[in-house]
């Protein structure tokens, strides 16, 4: 499938021109996926984002590349190797969600919903601990599990709930 052009208006406002290139089940967690890694192949994204179809992430980032939020690098090796990763304007739109994210852990939090973790490497992306507030346990996504310091870590790991502050800052 060919990769949409960029919409040019006529836009309502500033939110619905942000929201069209935001637009999509799996767009917000492949920005999130390449803040927080950098540069991503195409498998390790699919691995990443449980439960995307191989078809959808390729329309995604077809989109997102014609947009100008993620650059695809192609090396000439055999078998062939593509990268992903951001552009400047990625990690501004990236940034812009920050405070979105923060509403959405805060909805998590007073609905009492279950958040699927993802595979982090410790103190990087929108969990980082400069972004965290004390004494709030986050699982696998931000502090350790074995921190022993924690009165609310779960006892087992399966029964872990996402838990971060809602005035988290960048």
């Amino acid at each position: 499938m060919r990769a949409r052009s960029p919409r040019s208006g006529p836009y309502i406002c500033g939110i619905d021109a942000g929201l069209d290139v935001v637009s999509g089940k799996w767009k917000g967690l492949i920005l999130w996926e390449l803040d927080t890694h950098s540069v991503r192949r195409f498998a390790e994204l699919r691995r990443a984002l449980s439960g995307v179809s191989e078809k959808m992430l390729t329309q995604h980032l077809r989109e997102m590349e014609a947009d100008g939020l993620v650059h695809r690098k192609v090396y000439a090796e055999v078998p062939p190797r593509v990268e992903y990763s951001l552009t400047e304007h990625g990690h501004t739109l990236n940034e812009a969600l920050v405070p979105l994210g923060a509403w959405g852990s805060d909805r998590l939090r007073r609905e009492g919903l279950e958040v699927t973790p993802a595979e982090i490497p410790q103190g990087q992306g929108p969990l980082a601990p400069e972004r965290i507030e004390e004494n709030e346990w986050v699982g696998e996504r931000g502090r350790s599990a074995d921190d022993p310091d924690d009165p609310e870590k779960p006892e087992e790991p399966g029964n872990s709930r996402l838990r971060i502050s809602a005035s988290a800052s960048p």
